[in-house]
């Protein structure tokens, strides 16, 4: 989302207004976030939920129930999920995150992706039919941010960092979950039940950390903020490519 000309975007987005029948003011808030821009980097005065594109959203929250729809769907496909996930950890085809350089510390950040800022990892949705069958029943999965298995070493310490914008909540479904291996978000931090999904908006300040002696392993799964109107989520659907074009 780096080096963005953000005026074509919004005559990007006015052009599919106009093509669609979209009143402009059903999607404000989309236009303020692109006439708003990407804000300056964060520094210690900034506030706890600092993403780089923000959309006005009165109700956010670090922390969110489990109680979405998608939620039923992975916990209770956790087995099969788990299967694949280890599998995929122990024939050693997970990569570097992107980020690890960047923000890991005293370990390594693994991943493998099926979706990533809009792209779809073929391959990697064949070697994991069962886990890719219920990813294409959870909407957004495909571009709202990034779903992949995350894999953190012993010791490791993810540094504080917020995520690039407000337009989505993140799941988390702990794969193998150490009682040691913890996550904060915002003011509060919790640890990862096996079988079980944590939600919460990450782009609100977090950090992780393994203090554990294992491997700790989640499934991330990155979808549209709920609090978004459909007209709403239309519009970023459309205008995200774009974003990720740069």
């Amino acid at each position: 989302m780096e080096n963005l000309d953000l005026p074509s975007k919004i005559i990007y987005l006015e052009k599919w207004c106009v093509e669609k029948g979209m009143v402009k003011d059903d999607i404000k808030k989309v236009f303020e976030m692109l006439e708003l821009g990407k804000r300056q980097e964060r520094n210690a005065n900034s506030p706890i939920q600092y993403p780089a594109f923000y959309i006005n959203d009165s109700m956010s929250r670090a922390w969110h129930d489990p109680q979405y729809p998608w939620i039923k769907t992975l916990e209770d496909n956790f087995y099969n999920i788990r299967d694949e996930a280890l599998k995929i950890f122990e024939d050693n085809l997970m990569g570097i995150h992107p980020e690890n350089d960047d923000l890991a510390g005293n370990g390594t950040w693994n991943t493998f992706f099926f979706y990533k800022n809009g792209t779809k990892y073929e391959q990697n949705h064949e070697l994991c039919p069962f886990t890719s069958s219920i990813l294409s029943q959870i909407s957004g999965v495909n571009i709202a941010g990034r779903t992949y298995f995350s894999a953190m070493t012993p010791g490791i310490h993810i540094k504080p960092h917020c995520g690039p914008h407000n337009f989505k909540l993140r799941t988390h479904l702990g794969i193998i979950a150490p009682e040691a291996a913890v996550i904060r978000v915002g003011d509060m931090t919790r640890s990862w039940p096996e079988g079980k999904c944590i939600v919460f908006d990450d782009s609100f300040e977090h950090e992780v950390w393994n203090h554990s002696t294992g491997i700790r392993i989640v499934l991330i799964v990155d979808v549209w903020n709920p609090s978004l109107t459909l007209a709403e989520t239309q519009a970023l659907e459309y205008i995200m490519p774009e974003f990720y074009k740069g």
